[in-house]
């Protein structure tokens, strides 16, 4: 079994053709799915969807693998998760994403 944080580059590598939006984005920690609009005459549906993540400034403005984005203790970030030091509060990141998709059935 591959373990997320012993073998990043792995797991990088496997999402990345796997599951390429959750090699670059990473896993998310809400939102929801659902069935905005059906109308069954017309075979058709709107689905809408909306994605929350929050994460450490470090995780979110992790530079891409190719400027070493990866890598021991997660490579390097444009932002540290806590820049006034210990015991201030820190730097978090809040990515909000919805989307409708129009999909037909059969």
């Amino acid at each position: 079994m591959i373990h997320r944080d012993v073998d990043y580059p792995i797991m990088f590598g496997y999402d990345l053709f796997k599951n390429p939006t959750a090699a670059y984005l990473g896993s998310f920690t809400g939102g929801f799915v659902e069935a905005a609009k059906v109308d069954c005459c017309k075979k058709a549906a709107t689905i809408h969807w909306k994605a929350i993540d929050i994460k450490g400034a470090r995780s979110a403005t992790h530079l891409p693998l190719s400027l070493g984005g990866y890598g021991p203790g997660g490579g390097r970030s444009l932002l540290p998760d806590n820049p006034f030091g210990n015991g201030a509060p820190p730097n978090t990141i809040t990515i909000e994403m919805e989307w409708n998709e129009e999909i037909k059935f059969r």
